[in-house]
């Protein structure tokens, strides 16, 4: 009898266990796309929108568009003009939890490692022209690859909040120009962003 007693209270307690692992696996956020943009873009001469999607646990997509030419300084002489795009798989460390009694987890949220393939094509006027009055324009095409790391949180589910920064190898048609927009420098190259965006089904 004292046998049977304790194989029964060892099945409800792994019936018990069962049930709270998932509770806690499909509590998951159901939220799988977030849009994002970077405040802080125009700053520098672009504005930088984001869109990341979940592929499978712990693994994410990620892309950036950025549009070159919005300029919150007046005083660009260079007037650049063009695109940017960059992309890659982002890799989270683990799932992070954020609600009490580890309860609900995001899959946008936590340390990351993030390489990327990136591509920036723009029309500027060179600056010894552009003192001149001329109006010659000149294009210049660049290509990055970098290795990135960051941090993300998720807060109530809703908003993100993204700090990440790499470093890599890049190439450009004028390699004189080390901005570049989605990176800066000529060969070894790096790139920093805070974003802050918004998480929806």
């Amino acid at each position: 009898m004292r046998n049977w007693m304790m194989i029964l209270v060892c099945m409800a307690i792994a019936v018990s266990t069962e049930a709270q692992v998932s509770s806690v696996q499909g509590s998951a956020s159901e939220k799988n796309r977030a849009f994002k943009v970077d405040p802080f873009s125009p700053f520098t001469g672009k504005l930088t929108l984001g869109y990341e999607q979940k592929l499978i646990s712990n693994m994410n997509l990620d892309a950036d568009f950025g549009i070159i030419g919005p300029n919150v300084f007046t005083n660009d002489r260079a007037d650049a003009k063009g695109f940017f795009i960059k992309a890659g798989p982002r890799f989270y460390t683990h799932p992070d939890f954020f609600t009490d009694d580890m309860k609900r987890y995001s899959d946008f949220q936590g340390f990351y490692f993030m390489p990327t393939v990136g591509y920036t094509q723009y029309a500027y006027t060179p600056l010894d022209l552009s003192f001149e009055g001329s109006d010659e324009r000149r294009t210049q095409q660049a290509g990055s690859i970098l290795l990135n790391i960051g941090r993300q949180w998720a807060v109530g589910d809703m908003v993100l909040l993204d700090i990440g920064g790499g470093i890599g190898y890049g190439f450009a048609s004028e390699s004189a120009r080390i901005k570049n927009f989605s990176h800066s420098g000529d060969n070894f190259i790096g790139s920093f962003t805070v974003s802050i965006g918004f998480l929806t089904r």
